[in-house]
């Protein structure tokens, strides 16, 4: 996918502020705040700035103190490449080893970092390429691409609008059918 990753892994700390920033980031082309970053982390904002500061040395972020960090393109591929390898792990967990889906995400956090690209991409031909993993997020492919997410949370669905398989905020499997939300008569509206 990229140099880094040919070459060597980051650290685990480094993986997990790079899909902190993509994910606080992503589609909506701000930075991703330190606040926010360290929300996501459980780590202060002091220890955010300065990894900020390091990813900036090694290329992977921009930042600008009190603006926060923004993905360069190295970055935003190795953050998609931690992104693949977790939503994979997901799949084989739930799918091949009958964890319940709402212990997959924790488990894959944990295993993302302790394996090899070899291994992330024969997982993925074992599991035959998936291109969602079971909570309805999209895998990103081997080459970095990530297909463009138009799904929404059940919750910001509209009375009478036709949807098919809302992803859920709360962790939920992907649903394979159409969802026609409806309002309740009772109570007035």
């Amino acid at each position: 996918m990229n140099d880094l990753s040919e070459t060597r892994s980051p650290s685990s700390a480094v993986g997990d502020y790079l899909k902190a920033v993509w994910e606080l980031a992503e589609g909506s082309g701000e930075a991703a705040s330190t606040k926010d970053v360290a929300a996501r982390l459980s780590v202060s904002p002091a220890s955010v700035s300065n990894m900020f500061a390091r990813l900036q040395e090694m290329g992977l972020v921009g930042y600008e103190r009190y603006r926060g960090a923004t993905l360069t393109e190295r970055g935003r591929s190795e953050a998609l490449r931690l992104v693949r390898r977790h939503r994979l792990i997901e799949t084989f967990l739930l799918e091949h080893l009958g964890y319940d889906w709402q212990e997959v995400h924790n488990e894959a956090e944990r295993l993302e970092h302790a394996v090899s690209d070899g291994f992330t991409e024969r997982l993925a031909e074992l599991l035959g390429h998936p291109d969602h993993d079971p909570h309805g997020d999209p895998i990103p492919s081997a080459e970095g691409t990530l297909e463009v997410d138009d799904s929404f949370t059940l919750s910001l669905a509209v009375a009478s609008q036709r949807s098919a398989s809302p992803k859920s905020g709360t962790r939920m499997p992907r649903c394979s059918t159409t969802w026609v939300i409806a309002t309740s008569s009772q109570g007035g509206g």
